[in-house]
């Protein structure tokens, strides 16, 4: 079993405590973030990634592979979602800040 099946049946068993402080786990939900219709063709063609699969599930599993096995993997994942986070959120006029305020609210309880 890969490292991509155990993660992707560990999520599709809704096992999200198997996802703590495991570091291919945590590349598994930073890729699938980035395996959506826009984004992966986005992600793929800032960062020079050539993938054989057509299908978007297929992709999942040969982005997640790459990822694994590239020095900067996460590094890119990292630099891609907060850069379509940040455009999202002044896309849909989401204030940063006062978010940010209520989650600390969340975790001080």
């Amino acid at each position: 079993m890969t490292n991509f099946e155990k993660w992707d049946k560990e999520f599709r068993a809704q096992n999200l405590y198997a996802f703590n402080n495991n570091e291919s786990a945590l590349l598994y939900l930073k890729v699938r973030a980035v395996c959506r219709g826009k984004q992966i063709k986005q992600f793929v063609e800032k960062n020079g990634i050539e993938l054989t699969s057509t299908k978007i599930n297929e992709q999942f599993a040969e982005l997640y592979s790459i990822m694994e096995n590239t020095t900067n993997g996460k590094a890119m994942l990292d630099t891609y979602l907060c850069d379509r986070n940040n455009e999202w959120y002044h896309t849909m006029g989401v204030d940063e800040e006062k978010l940010k305020s209520g989650l600390r609210q969340i975790n001080n309880y």
